[in-house]
């Protein structure tokens, strides 16, 4: 029998209770809707000082703190309470990897939901928010409240890779590359929410693995993401794409992403005296990561260079 440790067990406990709750939920929604909300907020705030303390917490305690500092952001947001009550189903992964730990390990098949709903969910979710809600609802989604939710996104795809033991190096920046959907997600369309949302995902577990897999991905997202910006056709798109991050995989050449990449700078550069100003911006940053291999300044330079951009097509759109 795996022994929890104090924190632990008064996280499973707590868990085991919200989740008798969640199901309550489905047959006295309203009521219960707010109850789990409240609860969860005053268990993240009073977990929040038992692992500032804490001696024994495993996990790194900033991860944590920044987990449910991002969580408690989004429970006490405007966001409608059906999106609520979906953040709060996530903490069932969490009460299963609980319950993997105490029986020893015998219920390996815990695992699943935890992947299942924080990973593959959550992922979907996000897309499903974009296209059904954000779009066609008159609610102002807030910056922070984009900001938190890819936080904790990306927090949950690290503890995966943790506990897989694929992580090797440690890596928060590119989360920057979603500038533009903290700025302002309405002036993203559909297909560049994504294409910036799957770039920010894969330069994330890219810089956390950095393999030969994931360096192709990492090319293939940056080519899909600047021929999007390109308005290249959507079939197009995805040849050119493939091709580029197979090209990285099986030659290690990377001459049509950096074509691609190039191309997009210099034509908006051409077009919008901003993006030509934060071109040196680019520049600078990029000597910076080639020379000392620090991302910061690149993924920010990159997300600054996607946002102006983002503007500069919504602007032109709406003048149309």
């Amino acid at each position: 029998m795996w022994k929890l440790t104090k924190r632990e067990t008064y996280s499973f406990i707590f868990l085991l209770y919200t989740n008798i709750h969640l199901l309550l939920n489905f047959y006295y929604k309203e009521f219960y809707s707010r109850l789990l909300i409240n609860n969860l907020i005053i268990y993240l705030l009073s977990d929040i000082i038992w692992i500032i303390i804490d001696k024994k917490t495993n996990i790194s305690k900033s991860e944590q703190i920044v987990h449910h500092s991002a969580t408690v952001v989004l429970l006490c947001s405007d966001i409608d309470v059906n999106s609520k009550m979906q953040i709060i189903t996530i903490e069932f992964s969490t009460l299963m990897l609980f319950i993997r730990r105490i029986t020893n390990k015998l219920i390996k098949k815990m695992f699943i939901s935890w992947f299942y709903s924080r990973i593959i969910g959550m992922y979907f979710w996000y897309i499903n928010y974009k296209i059904n809600y954000i779009n066609n609802t008159e609610y102002l989604s807030k910056s922070i409240d984009n900001f938190s939710y890819l936080t904790i996104y990306l927090l949950s795809i690290k503890w995966t890779l943790d506990f897989l033991k694929f992580t090797k190096n440690t890596s928060y920046s590119s989360i920057l590359l979603s500038l533009p959907i903290y700025y302002n997600i309405y002036s993203l369309t559909n297909q560049q929410f994504v294409s910036i949302f799957n770039l920010t995902l894969v330069s994330f577990i890219h810089h956390l693995i950095k393999n030969n897999i994931t360096k192709s991905f990492d090319e293939l997202s940056i080519t899909f993401c600047c021929l999007t910006y390109l308005d290249y056709n959507y079939i197009l798109i995805y040849v050119i794409s493939i091709v580029s991050g197979l090209l990285k995989y099986f030659f290690n050449i990377s001459i049509l992403n950096q074509f691609v990449y190039l191309k997009t700078l210099f034509y908006f550069s051409l077009k919008y005296e901003e993006v030509k100003q934060t071109s040196f911006f680019i520049m600078i940053s990029f000597y910076v990561y080639f020379k000392y291999k620090k991302t910061i300044m690149w993924h920010l330079s990159n997300g600054i260079y996607l946002t102006i951009t983002t503007d500069y097509l919504s602007k032109l759109i709406k003048n149309m």
